[in-house]
């Protein structure tokens, strides 16, 4: 069976062309002036697992994405020129590190799993909220030791 394509034009050069296969599988592509600028395949897997990935003019990976669900666990994979250059993982819809995401994973045998020759972006960006989140409540305990200790009344 052949593929369903439906094209539409939009404002300023741009169009978007898509295209559905029998077997479930979605390929959207966009357009400036005619010039192919990115595509994207879009997969659903019988087990739930969607997969996306997209892919810049010269058709070299830029974004891969594993997920189940509305991000119940999710891993995006970015690229340069087809090469990996990093993971950020999700679970509960919640950013998540790498130990968080490997725990959920468990459920779901065929999530890839995590790369760790990479930096966790998910840990080290929790790590630094917390650390402001911390922060924050010292500053307001201090704050509020000061106010009592400087409510005297002078007769």
């Amino acid at each position: 069976m052949n593929p369903i394509i439906q094209s539409k034009d939009l404002p300023d050069g741009r169009r978007v062309e898509t295209e559905d296969h029998p077997g479930g599988e979605r390929v959207v592509r966009h357009y400036q002036d005619g010039a192919l600028v990115s595509e994207a395949h879009f997969e659903t897997l019988t087990t739930g697992k969607n997969i996306h990935r997209e892919f810049d003019r010269h058709n070299h990976l830029k974004r891969e994405s594993h997920f189940y669900g509305s991000l119940d666990i999710a891993v995006n994979s970015d690229f340069s020129n087809g090469t990996k250059t990093g993971e950020r993982y999700f679970v509960k819809r919640k950013l998540a590190s790498r130990r968080s995401y490997e725990r959920a994973r468990l459920k779901y045998k065929d999530m890839p799993m995590a790369d760790a020759s990479f930096k966790d972006f998910g840990a080290h960006l929790l790590l630094k909220e917390r650390q402001r989140r911390r922060r924050g409540r010292a500053i307001f305990r201090i704050g509020k030791t000061l106010k009592r200790s400087t409510n005297f009344v002078v007769s």
